[in-house]
Protein backbone atom coordinates (compact mmCIF):
# COMPACT_ATOMS: atom_id res chain seq x y z
CA UNK A 1 0.00 0.00 0.00
CA UNK A 2 1.13 3.28 -1.06
CA UNK A 3 0.87 6.67 0.85
CA UNK A 4 -0.15 9.94 -1.64
CA UNK A 5 -0.30 13.38 -1.18
CA UNK A 6 -2.01 15.34 -4.17
CA UNK A 7 -1.44 19.16 -3.62
CA UNK A 8 -4.19 21.67 -5.48
CA UNK A 9 -2.73 25.02 -5.02
CA UNK A 10 -4.26 28.10 -6.53
CA UNK A 11 -2.12 30.01 -8.48
CA UNK A 12 -4.93 32.36 -9.63
CA UNK A 13 -4.67 36.35 -9.86
CA UNK A 14 -5.95 36.53 -5.96
CA UNK A 15 -3.27 35.07 -4.62
CA UNK A 16 -0.81 38.22 -5.65
CA UNK A 17 1.07 39.48 -2.60
CA UNK A 18 0.85 35.34 -1.32
CA UNK A 19 3.34 34.06 -2.93
CA UNK A 20 6.18 33.77 0.14
CA UNK A 21 3.52 32.55 2.21
CA UNK A 22 2.65 29.62 -0.24
CA UNK A 23 6.27 28.98 -1.15
CA UNK A 24 6.73 28.12 2.54
CA UNK A 25 3.54 26.25 3.61
CA UNK A 26 4.47 24.08 0.59
CA UNK A 27 7.64 23.06 1.41
CA UNK A 28 6.98 22.82 4.96
CA UNK A 29 4.16 20.30 4.52
CA UNK A 30 6.10 18.57 1.98
CA UNK A 31 9.07 18.28 4.73
CA UNK A 32 7.05 17.09 7.21
CA UNK A 33 5.45 14.06 5.10
CA UNK A 34 7.05 10.43 5.17
CA UNK A 35 10.21 9.51 2.93
CA UNK A 36 7.95 6.77 1.13
CA UNK A 37 5.13 9.18 -0.16
CA UNK A 38 4.41 9.76 -3.33
CA UNK A 39 3.80 13.47 -3.56
CA UNK A 40 2.19 15.38 -6.48
CA UNK A 41 1.70 19.37 -6.10
CA UNK A 42 -0.34 20.79 -8.90
CA UNK A 43 -1.22 24.63 -9.21
CA UNK A 44 -3.79 26.18 -11.50
CA UNK A 45 -5.66 29.56 -12.65
CA UNK A 46 -8.07 29.39 -15.94
CA UNK A 47 -5.56 29.19 -18.79
CA UNK A 48 -3.22 26.69 -17.28
CA UNK A 49 -3.54 23.41 -14.80
CA UNK A 50 0.35 22.95 -14.15
CA UNK A 51 2.53 19.97 -12.45
CA UNK A 52 4.70 21.48 -10.63
CA UNK A 53 6.20 17.86 -9.36
CA UNK A 54 4.99 14.43 -9.74
CA UNK A 55 7.45 11.68 -7.62
CA UNK A 56 8.58 10.75 -4.16
CA UNK A 57 9.42 13.00 -1.40
CA UNK A 58 13.38 11.82 -1.07
CA UNK A 59 13.49 13.38 -4.70
CA UNK A 60 11.46 16.45 -3.94
CA UNK A 61 13.21 19.71 -5.14
CA UNK A 62 11.23 22.68 -2.47
CA UNK A 63 9.15 25.22 -4.57
CA UNK A 64 10.79 28.71 -5.29
CA UNK A 65 8.77 32.04 -5.20
CA UNK A 66 9.92 31.96 -8.76
CA UNK A 67 7.80 28.85 -9.36
CA UNK A 68 5.14 30.58 -8.25
CA UNK A 69 3.50 33.49 -10.64
CA UNK A 70 -0.37 33.42 -9.77
CA UNK A 71 -2.15 34.95 -12.42
CA UNK A 72 -6.43 34.83 -14.47
CA UNK A 73 -9.38 33.23 -12.72
CA UNK A 74 -10.37 30.29 -10.24
CA UNK A 75 -11.90 27.24 -11.81
CA UNK A 76 -11.89 25.99 -8.86
CA UNK A 77 -13.98 22.83 -9.47
CA UNK A 78 -12.54 21.61 -12.81
CA UNK A 79 -8.97 22.18 -10.78
CA UNK A 80 -10.16 19.80 -8.31
CA UNK A 81 -11.37 17.31 -10.37
CA UNK A 82 -8.22 17.35 -12.67
CA UNK A 83 -6.50 16.74 -9.43
CA UNK A 84 -8.50 13.49 -8.50
CA UNK A 85 -8.51 12.54 -11.91
CA UNK A 86 -4.75 12.20 -12.09
CA UNK A 87 -4.62 10.90 -8.51
CA UNK A 88 -7.29 7.68 -9.60
CA UNK A 89 -4.00 6.85 -12.08
CA UNK A 90 -1.82 6.31 -9.14
CA UNK A 91 -3.53 4.72 -6.85
CA UNK A 92 -4.76 1.34 -6.21
CA UNK A 93 -7.18 -0.53 -4.29
CA UNK A 94 -5.99 0.04 -0.28
CA UNK A 95 -3.87 3.10 -0.97
CA UNK A 96 -3.83 6.13 1.39
CA UNK A 97 -4.77 9.22 -1.05
CA UNK A 98 -4.96 12.50 0.40
CA UNK A 99 -6.12 15.58 -1.40
CA UNK A 100 -5.13 19.21 -0.17
CA UNK A 101 -6.47 21.76 -1.75
CA UNK A 102 -5.26 25.62 -1.52
CA UNK A 103 -7.11 28.48 -2.15
CA UNK A 104 -8.02 31.93 -1.65
CA UNK A 105 -10.61 32.88 -4.29
CA UNK A 106 -14.47 31.32 -4.62
CA UNK A 107 -15.12 29.38 -7.84
CA UNK A 108 -15.93 31.31 -11.25
CA UNK A 109 -14.12 29.88 -14.01
CA UNK A 110 -14.88 26.08 -14.46
CA UNK A 111 -16.21 24.89 -17.51
CA UNK A 112 -16.67 21.25 -17.12
CA UNK A 113 -17.23 20.67 -13.23
CA UNK A 114 -20.32 22.30 -11.43
CA UNK A 115 -20.66 22.01 -7.53
CA UNK A 116 -22.88 19.31 -7.69
CA UNK A 117 -20.32 17.18 -9.68
CA UNK A 118 -16.97 17.85 -7.79
CA UNK A 119 -19.51 17.39 -4.28
CA UNK A 120 -20.47 13.61 -5.96
CA UNK A 121 -16.56 12.75 -7.02
CA UNK A 122 -15.66 13.89 -3.69
CA UNK A 123 -18.09 11.88 -2.00
CA UNK A 124 -17.30 8.61 -4.19
CA UNK A 125 -13.35 8.69 -3.48
CA UNK A 126 -14.13 9.58 0.45
CA UNK A 127 -16.50 6.09 -0.02
CA UNK A 128 -13.14 4.29 -0.48
CA UNK A 129 -11.13 6.03 2.33
CA UNK A 130 -9.24 9.28 0.27
CA UNK A 131 -9.52 12.02 2.35
CA UNK A 132 -9.96 15.53 1.36
CA UNK A 133 -8.36 19.14 3.52
CA UNK A 134 -9.64 22.27 2.45
CA UNK A 135 -7.29 25.12 3.10
CA UNK A 136 -9.63 28.17 2.09
CA UNK A 137 -8.24 31.71 3.10
CA UNK A 138 -10.71 34.39 2.70
CA UNK A 139 -13.55 31.86 2.08
CA UNK A 140 -16.31 31.02 4.62
CA UNK A 141 -16.89 27.42 6.15
CA UNK A 142 -20.02 27.78 3.83
CA UNK A 143 -18.30 27.96 0.54
CA UNK A 144 -15.89 25.06 1.33
CA UNK A 145 -19.18 23.04 2.46
CA UNK A 146 -20.15 23.56 -1.18
CA UNK A 147 -16.77 22.01 -2.39
CA UNK A 148 -17.80 18.90 0.06
CA UNK A 149 -14.41 18.61 1.87
CA UNK A 150 -15.49 20.61 4.91
CA UNK A 151 -14.72 18.38 8.37
CA UNK A 152 -14.90 14.84 7.26
CA UNK A 153 -12.85 12.37 9.37
CA UNK A 154 -9.91 14.65 9.97
CA UNK A 155 -12.24 17.49 10.69
CA UNK A 156 -9.70 20.05 8.88
CA UNK A 157 -11.28 22.78 7.40
CA UNK A 158 -9.23 26.00 7.37
CA UNK A 159 -10.10 29.55 7.38
CA UNK A 160 -6.79 31.90 7.96
CA UNK A 161 -6.43 34.87 6.22
CA UNK A 162 -2.79 35.88 8.22
CA UNK A 163 0.05 34.46 6.98
CA UNK A 164 0.91 33.24 10.25
CA UNK A 165 -2.53 31.11 10.92
CA UNK A 166 -1.83 30.20 7.38
CA UNK A 167 1.75 28.69 8.27
CA UNK A 168 0.11 27.07 11.47
CA UNK A 169 -2.73 25.67 9.53
CA UNK A 170 -0.37 24.15 6.88
CA UNK A 171 1.69 22.79 10.05
CA UNK A 172 -1.40 21.25 11.22
CA UNK A 173 -2.41 19.50 7.98
CA UNK A 174 0.76 17.99 7.79
CA UNK A 175 0.22 16.48 11.48
CA UNK A 176 -3.20 15.38 10.20
CA UNK A 177 -1.62 14.08 6.98
CA UNK A 178 0.82 12.20 9.08
CA UNK A 179 -1.70 10.31 11.19
CA UNK A 180 -4.09 9.67 7.94
CA UNK A 181 -1.36 7.74 6.33
CA UNK A 182 -0.12 5.96 9.80
CA UNK A 183 -3.36 4.02 10.18
CA UNK A 184 -2.51 2.32 7.47
CA UNK A 185 0.63 0.46 8.87
CA UNK A 186 -1.46 -0.61 11.74
CA UNK A 187 -3.93 -2.15 9.80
Amino acid sequence: MANIAMLCVDETGSMTGQEHRVVTSLNEYVDKLPEDCRICVFTFDSQRWRKFYDGYKPNWVPMQTSDYNPGATTPLYDAIASTIQHAEVLAAQGDKVMVMIDTDGEENASHEHTRESINALVSQKKGVGWEFLFMANGIDEQQARHVGTVGGDLGMSVSASSYDARVDAYRDAASATQAYFSKQQES
